[in-house]
């Protein structure tokens, strides 16, 4: 009971707003007993001290790839340094589960982004549930990075995807900067799922409708696999934190809940799948141009056509972009610190560290830097044989065409909507109610209606 106390009393102070208290560490003076005594010295000036930037983490117990680059910024002697903070020392191990355990510190580190003077640079790794990160920047908590931008004459935007970064921005203001994006979308043989990329919820089932029997859906064939494929991974688009509200009473939502239930029972998860039978539908997270291309062999090394349909939406925008790391300064750090954070953001936005990143991580992605994205493409094109291996059989893949390029970069720019990541809570809130449904416990109706109303509360309250 005293933890649930302890939570509730948190999310109350989140309703305070945003204060200015500064974190620089640059001292001038100390006071002592009697009063304050300079640090000057006639003669001779005392060093100036580093600036101390606050960045918080959430390691959970493991190192991150990008601590070398903090390495190296603390190593530029330019005046600043960054300092870790990891609030994963903030879970409640012995919370009643693990995640109501990590909540409690993701709701530690919102709380010192509030009372200020504690945090001064947050990015998507510093929650365990990133859905808070979008609830923040809707707060006001974040620095407008376009402010940053207009005012630093070595910095040119235009260097960078404006289109994604188009994409993140609310009335003008960019309050995170991507390091680096993927495409997020589902895919399957024109065949079966036409040729139009993205469709409505109407469409997907009219064409599914029209497939062979013998088709499966998405491998798994299930209630539970097919609302994972076709919802789950695009709950964000029934959430809005901008007005606190959601509308999962959307009859769309309902529509497919009532498709998924045309299949039979299962867990959702892979585990004994026929991959010799024809596949519907799967979904495919493009994030980079390897294995952008690998993805329309597979399909061509089959007779077959790809069409990237997107999840089903009563726009057919289906697709979305999702920047899987990026950096935001809280709006109450010192004006100095806030100088410091932005060359950190600006080193990691280069050309060179962008390169180096696509060199030395072993995840792909899409650079924001427009002449590393040029370059991870060129890096995939080629001439001649391109042979791979796959369970002892060696394959001739060929390289990314000049066609296949053009291609990918309409699709980028044809998408319009980035990825909205909900906190555990909700996820927890909606599989139950799904399930119900499932299980013959209620109607499609009446499981919309359990989690409009539960998740109405929990969004007003968070995001208020």
């Amino acid at each position: 009971m005293k933890k649930k106390l302890l939570l509730i009393m948190a999310a109350s102070l989140l309703l305070v707003s945003c204060s200015n208290k500064g974190t620089s560490q640059t001292k001038e003076s100390s006071s002592t007993e009697t009063g304050t005594v300079s640090t000057e010295t006639s003669g001779e000036e005392k060093p100036t001290e580093d600036v101390i930037i606050t960045y918080a983490v959430y390691y959970g117990g493991s190192e991150s790839f990008y601590d070398k680059y903090i390495e190296r910024f603390n190593e530029m002697d330019n005046g600043y340094k960054i300092e870790v903070k990891n609030y994963h020392d903030f879970a409640d191990e012995t919370a009643e589960n693990s995640q109501m355990g990590c909540a409690q510190a993701d709701m530690q580190l919102n709380l010192d982004i509030m009372k200020g003077d504690v945090v001064d640079l947050v990015s998507n790794i510093s929650y365990f549930s990133p859905g808070y990160y979008d609830i923040m920047e809707k707060k006001g908590a974040f620095v407008d990075l376009n402010t940053m931008i207009d005012n630093d004459a070595d910095f040119d935007k235009s260097e960078l995807n404006e289109h994604v970064l188009s994409l993140y921005e609310k009335d003008g203001g960019l309050f995170r900067m991507p390091l680096y994006f993927v495409v997020e979308t589902l895919a399957g043989p024109a065949k079966y799922v036409g040729e139009k990329e993205n469709w409505t919820v109407d469409e997907m089932i009219e064409h599914y409708n029209a497939a062979p029997e013998n088709v499966s859906f998405n491998m798994l064939h299930d209630k539970y696999g097919v609302f994972m494929s076709t919802i789950r991974g695009n709950l964000g688009s029934f959430i809005d934190y901008e007005k606190g509200t959601a509308n999962f009473d959307d009859p769309e939502f309902i529509k497919i809940l009532e498709f998924c239930n045309r299949f039979g029972d299962g867990s959702g998860i892979a585990n004994d799948v026929d991959y010799t039978v024809p596949v519907f539908l799967r979904e495919n997270m493009i994030h980079s141009f390897e294995n952008y291309h690998m993805d329309l062999w597979e399909f061509s090394s089959k007779g077959e056509e790809c069409t990237f349909v997107g999840y089903p939406s009563n726009n057919g925008g289906g697709s979305f972009i999702n920047a899987e790391y990026a950096y935001s300064i809280c709006s109450s750090a010192d004006d100095d610190v806030k100088k410091g954070a932005w060359e950190f953001i600006k080193m990691m936005t280069s050309e060179s560290v962008q390169n180096e990143m696509l060199d030395n991580s072993y995840d792909k992605f899409f650079p924001i830097n427009n002449k590393s994205f040029e370059k991870s493409a060129k890096d995939c094109m080629g001439t001649g044989e391109n042979i791979i291996s796959m369970q002892g059989t060696e394959y001739d893949i060929g390289f990314l065409t000049d066609e296949e390029y053009e291609r990918l970069m309409t699709y980028i720019k044809n998408t319009k909507r980035v990825k909205t990541t909900l906190y555990t809570e909700l996820y927890v809130i909606i599989d139950e109610e799904v399930n119900k449904f499932f299980n013959g416990e209620c109607t499609a109706e009446e499981a919309a209606e359990m989690i409009q109303n539960r998740a109405s509360i929990m969004v007003s309250e968070k995001a208020g």
